[in-house]
């Protein structure tokens, strides 16, 4: 059986339920209901509240403005500004949509993909897409490398030949060609 997923005002309300030493019983009769004490445990069935009380419960992480959030409809990634005021909503700061409705905290790796996809972004690119006269350098070191051929699978950069994998795994863009000052726009 899965756990009970419960938030962090589930947990807050389930130690105050414990520290009264409130019982299951005491859930089926309904006790501080019309108080509003256990306002969120009331939202459970009894089935999941029993399970709470056996410790079988996961504590959701909150969300707060900053937090990378994945769509799970859409499967876009974006940056929280704010939540609706029913805490159903996300407003975000993507491109395409202002606000997921059903997301879950995004892994580093989509948060990575993210950031690399708004890098290219902001210089009309796709990711990883490269023009000759690019600028890189080797993660390792700051050795400039030139792109100076793209095809489909290889980029050559200066007089080496990689593939685009060994070339997105190994380097990062130091000056887009459009933006070099140091070459004429002839």
């Amino acid at each position: 059986m899965e756990k009970v997923k419960i938030t962090e005002q589930h947990l807050r309300e389930l130690k105050i339920w414990n520290d009264n030493n409130n019982k299951f019983s005491s859930f089926i009769l309904g006790v501080g209901r019309r108080t509003g004490t256990y306002e969120n445990l009331y939202k459970l069935t009894p089935v999941q509240f029993a399970l709470l009380l056996c410790d079988w419960y996961e504590v959701e992480p909150e969300f707060k403005e900053g937090d990378w959030i994945h769509n799970n409809v859409t499967g876009r990634v974006a940056k929280m500004n704010d939540r609706g005021y029913d805490e159903e909503v996300a407003w975000v700061d993507d491109d395409k949509v202002n606000f997921f409705t059903e997301f879950r905290h995004a892994t580093p790796e989509e948060i990575q993909q993210e950031k690399e996809r708004r890098f290219f972004n902001e210089h009309g690119r796709k990711p990883w897409e490269l023009k000759v006269g690019d600028v890189l350098v080797k993660k390792t070191d700051i050795f400039p490398l030139v792109v100076t051929e793209v095809n489909a699978e290889e980029i050559t950069l200066n007089l080496l030949t990689c593939t685009r994998s060994e070339v997105k795994k190994c380097c990062k863009v130091l000056c887009f060609a459009d933006d070099r000052l140091d070459v004429s726009a002839e």
